[in-house]
């Protein structure tokens, strides 16, 4: 994290953790406590280190959030010190709506961002983004669904055609969404340009 011309550390993940006493220990031995106290450990370290760099350098905790048994709210494996010492959480969950499931396994996540230090959480500041398996976050597939929430673009109901409105107010065939899913696993970017052209032009 020190080194020069290293800008970034992720922890992939901090429900992953595994303390060395735990590592070492008989699997039906007790660690309660340690992977929270490793991991607050390693965040206060990290801070300092980022307080004294010269040059910019930014950690990302991934953090798994489990649902508490008995239903009511949610609990944490990273412990409570991550939220002292991270700045900023983006809280990342499947969309819960018919774009959840998509063609090639592709799908949907709404973000929200909750500013720790101060700010708190915003209503507004919300965001969705499209995933693809094997290509990650895909910047032409989240921008056909911005596309979508201007009403200048839309997904047939039962064909799965997209469509996007030109200036004339004429509507234009892109093409199914799994021939389009299917080109960015290719490679080809080409038909998402007029989405991004849409996104260009709006104004909220």
């Amino acid at each position: 994290f020190l080194s020069d011309g290293v800008r970034c550390v992720i922890l992939d993940s901090a429900a992953m953790t595994q303390p060395l006493p735990e590592r070492e220990g008989d699997i039906e031995e007790a660690f309660m406590g340690r992977r929270a106290q490793v991991l607050a450990k390693f965040v206060r370290r990290c801070n300092s280190w980022i307080n004294s760099a010269k040059e910019d350098k930014l950690l990302i905790v991934i953090n798994h959030m489990l649902q508490s048994m008995d239903g009511f709210g949610k609990m944490s494996p990273g412990g409570d010190t991550l939220k002292f010492g991270i700045h900023t959480r983006l809280w990342i969950s499947r969309t819960q709506s018919k774009e959840q499931t998509l063609p090639y396994g592709a799908f949907t996540s709404d973000i929200e961002i909750e500013k720790l230090r101060f700010g708190g959480k915003n209503q507004d500041r919300k965001s969705r983004v499209a995933i693809i398996p094997t290509v990650g976050v895909s910047p032409e597939l989240t921008a056909a669904f911005d596309a979508f929430a201007t009403k200048k673009a839309r997904r047939q109901a039962g064909t799965g055609m997209v469509q996007y409105q030109k200036d004339d107010g004429e509507w234009r065939n892109a093409g199914l969404l799994k021939d389009l899913i299917k080109e960015l696993l290719d490679g080809k970017r080409d038909s998402f340009a007029p989405f991004f052209e849409i996104l260009s032009n709006h104004k909220e």
